[in-house]
């Protein structure tokens, strides 16, 4: 992704920063943020944490806008073109679901 799309800044939100040799090759082109543990999201409770990871997600891409990519997406193509009149897409997972796994916003 970094190559296709060179972004200007690749922003990793965590509560703990990763480990591994993996990390350690991305690490130089990547700005850490602190995370925060979400309890609740609208008086409600948040429990599972994959549903924590989606708000801390959709939070970051309202305040900075920008490309979310899961960790095993690959890119072949900029995702800018698709935003054309648009304020964010996702992609669509069978017939009445979202997936955002991929989610792209100003």
């Amino acid at each position: 992704a970094l190559q296709v799309l060179r972004p200007e800044r690749l922003l990793v939100h965590c509560l703990r920063e990763p480990e591994g040799f993996f990390w350690e090759l991305v690490k130089p082109f990547v700005t850490l943020v602190q995370g925060r543990d979400v309890e609740t999201i609208f008086g409600n409770p948040v429990r599972h944490y994959a549903h924590k990871a989606d708000i801390v997600r959709l939070e970051a891409l309202i305040e900075h806008g920008g490309v979310y990519l899961d960790i095993d997406v690959v890119t072949l193509r900029p995702f800018e073109p698709l935003l054309n009149g648009s304020d964010v897409v996702m992609g669509r997972q069978n017939i009445d679901g979202l997936c955002n796994g991929v989610i792209a916003a100003k």
